[in-house]
């Protein structure tokens, strides 16, 4: 099976899921660059916690229904 683009492809900026999988990719930057203070301050569990609701919120999205953008 060849891969192809979606109809919509060049909305891909307006979907959930591509904002959640941003989300996803971000948060180990975000966590290693937080000052040595902060990450005491913050169990380091919370990152896990985090990512996984932020992967099943992409998941999620990904399988609902969204608005289409309006012209």
């Amino acid at each position: 099976m060849k891969p192809r683009l979606v109809k919509d492809w060049r909305d891909w900026w307006r979907w959930h899921s591509t904002k959640a999988l941003v989300a996803l990719g971000l948060l180990p930057t975000i966590w290693f660059e937080l000052p040595p203070e902060w990450k005491a301050e913050i169990p380091s569990s919370w990152l896990k916690v985090a990512a996984l609701l932020v992967a099943v919120a992409g998941m999620y999205s990904r399988m609902t229904l969204q608005r289409k953008p309006q012209k």
